[in-house]
């Protein structure tokens, strides 16, 4: 029984090892890719003449018009059928009855499925379909943890009542939960999603693992809004503290309704229902389908079309801080042999950023501190674009955001007004040395939050990656900086790193964001070393400011909030999106809550004030 078959890359990988599983010994299957098809298409077309079957599952490669002339040809006693993931994908010459069938194998997923897959079509080409084993049915909506003693349990209780004593053994605490996208478990490539949460567990959090099938056609039995929100919001389990969410696409539920409130109107309607319920951090994790892990680390973008649908289009449910997780290792040349695979470093990272927003949460309002940056632009003149914003108002957006914090329990005492704030810091020159401001004037005029000694920082730079440290001892002299090539040090004042800004009661401060790649105050092309290479690291002002600010949790975790179209992220070295771990942008703050409201937004989301002022 000869078998030609075209494996797509997201099926593909899984029937090809269901295929080497069964080892059944009438079935010789020739499978190709679209690597394969492209390069090498009148091999394919040989096997075409011997086949006894042909299948294609063909999810927007095209393999099926590259064939067209082929089909066209194709005889009538030989079955022949296409598949995907959108029913317009659906081809061939069986009976409908027989074409459902065969897409039921796969939508439903899983080792047994896979299996009877290719039983089902073997038996197709006897012309004895009836022999096949049936799918078999496995649930849309399910817990599932790789220690557990059964493959899912479709409702908390049963899950719970086995996770009790195992979190109990490990001294878990808070609860967060996992959205797995169901397609991966199906396909028995959960590895990125096993990793994450035993990094979770290791961090002390329990862990919810929900898989869920959104889309429309992945199944209607029960929606999954409602399942998710009673499965997460504590009246049949713990109420969770925080979301880690694998689901890039949207659930299709309720999108009739009107808008709501402002941004109710989006495609991501239902997500953002369901999570603004929910109040609690929604992370994004990003992996790659195309490219390994030493293919990201080697990769100066550092993912590509991945970011569209993980970064992009989950800005609009408020799902934040799209890490890079891990990616998939092709193992053969045709591509039919792969593994989803964790990075590891970054998925402990993440566990970290995930623990650090539940500490927030779970810590009293009064033991919370806040540090509010402004965005600063030094090239345009440090003291004209304190809080730029593109025309809306930042300094008088942060008064009212500080006030409202202040209204909820927060030790902070807010400024009266934007312009109230705008007028301290150009009085006391709470900003970076430039021009005619020196860091002299900085410091007599009360501008200085903090003098940072060389001690201190030698340990906070002592902790950077060592590829960091030779980086900013070659840009900016050794700690805590010198004069290299007539380049004066960044902000230090008789040996002391100055982080200029202003307290704002026992638990608050408002900074200027500190220079990102210039040093000194002249501003003649000759300090700003931006200017010939953008990738610079940032000076060592720029990294004590954030250590500095990381340092003053005291009682409980600081919170930062940038304000600003461009904030910490924007124009630092390393990758656009999906960082390395030892980019500045990540180890600097990894573990410490973050809001934002500036593009590009790696960290956080879209703060939306309320009515009555101009928004960021």
């Amino acid at each position: 029984m000869n078998i030609t078959a075209y494996l797509g890359a997201t099926y593909g990988p899984y029937l090809k090892k269901a295929f080497n599983d069964l080892r059944d010994p009438e079935i010789t299957l020739t499978a190709f890719s679209a690597r394969v098809f492209l390069a090498e298409p009148d091999k394919v077309r040989e096997s075409l003449k011997t086949a006894d079957l042909l299948f294609i599952h063909d999810a927007g490669e095209g393999v099926a018009n590259g064939l067209a002339s082929d089909l066209e040809n194709w005889p009538q006693g030989k079955p022949y059928l296409k598949l995907g993931h959108e029913p317009d994908d659906f081809g061939g010459n069986l009976e409908p009855a027989l074409l459902a069938k065969a897409s039921l194998y796969l939508s439903q997923g899983g080792p047994v499925n896979g299996w009877n897959f290719w039983l089902f079509l073997k038996e197709l080409a006897k012309g004895t379909p009836e022999k096949a084993p049936d799918p078999t049915e496995l649930p849309r909506f399910a817990f599932w943890h790789p220690y557990a003693p059964l493959p899912y349990y479709p409702d908390i209780q049963d899950y719970l009542a086995w996770y009790a004593s195992y979190a109990e053994n490990l001294s878990l605490g808070q609860a967060v939960g996992l959205m797995v996208n169901r397609f991966f478990w199906a396909i028995s490539q959960p590895a990125i999603e096993e990793a994450v949460i035993l990094a979770l567990e290791a961090e002390g959090l329990k862990v919810l693992p929900i898989f869920a099938a959104f889309k429309e056609g992945q199944g209607t039995e029960k929606p999954a809004i409602p399942w998710i929100k009673e499965s997460f919001n504590g009246s049949k389990g713990p109420k969770v503290k925080a979301i880690v969410k694998f689901i890039s696409h949207f659930a299709n539920e309720g999108q009739d309704l009107k808008p709501a409130f402002v941004g109710d109107d989006s495609p991501a309607r239902a997500n953002v229902r369901l999570f603004r319920e929910l109040n609690v951090p929604v992370f994004q994790p990003l992996c790659s389908w195309r490219q390994s892990n030493s293919s990201w680390a080697a990769n100066p973008r550092g993912v590509g079309l991945e970011a569209a649908w993980t970064i992009t289009a989950t800005e609009f449910e408020g799902a934040m801080e799209p890490f890079y997780v891990g990616g998939t290792l092709r193992e053969d040349e045709e591509g039919l042999n792969s593994k989803r695979e964790p990075q590891a470093e970054r998925v402990k990272q993440l566990a970290k950023r995930v623990k650090s927003w539940v500490k927030l949460a779970t810590t009293p309002v009064n033991e919370r501190k806040v540090a509010f940056v402004l965005h600063n632009s030094p090239c345009a003149s440090v003291e004209g674009t304190i809080g730029t914003a593109l025309g809306l108002d930042a300094t008088e957006s942060l008064a009212q955001a500080a006030k409202a914090l202040k209204a909820v329990g927060y030790l902070i005492d807010p400024p009266a007004s934007g312009e109230e704030l705008m007028g301290a810091i150009l009085a006391k020159k709470a900003i970076a040395d430039f021009r005619w401001t020196t860091v002299e004037e900085i410091v007599g005029r009360g501008g200085a939050l903090a003098l940072i000694s060389p001690e201190t920082y030698s340990q906070w730079f002592s902790s950077f990656p060592e590829k960091t440290q030779n980086e900013l001892i070659e840009t900016w002299g050794h700690p805590p900086g010198e004069t290299l090539d007539e380049v004066p040090p960044a902000m230090v004042f008789e040996g002391k790193i100055v982080v200029s800004g202003l307290p704002l009661g026992p638990n608050a401060v408002v900074t200027v964001q500190p220079k990102r790649g210039c040093a000194g105050g002249r501003c003649d092309g000759r300090v700003c070393r931006i200017l010939q290479d953008p990738l610079i690291p940032p000076p060592h002002q720029y990294l004590a400011t954030y250590r500095w600010l990381a340092a003053r949790r005291g009682l409980g975790p600081t919170r930062w909030s940038t304000w600003g179209p461009m904030g910490l992220w924007s124009f630092c070295p390393e990758k656009p999106w999906g960082y390395r771990g030892n980019a500045p942008r990540i180890w600097l703050l990894t573990n410490y809550p973050i809001c934002t409201s500036s593009p590009p937004r790696p960290r956080a989301t879209v703060w939306w004030p309320k009515e009555g002022v101009t928004p960021l």
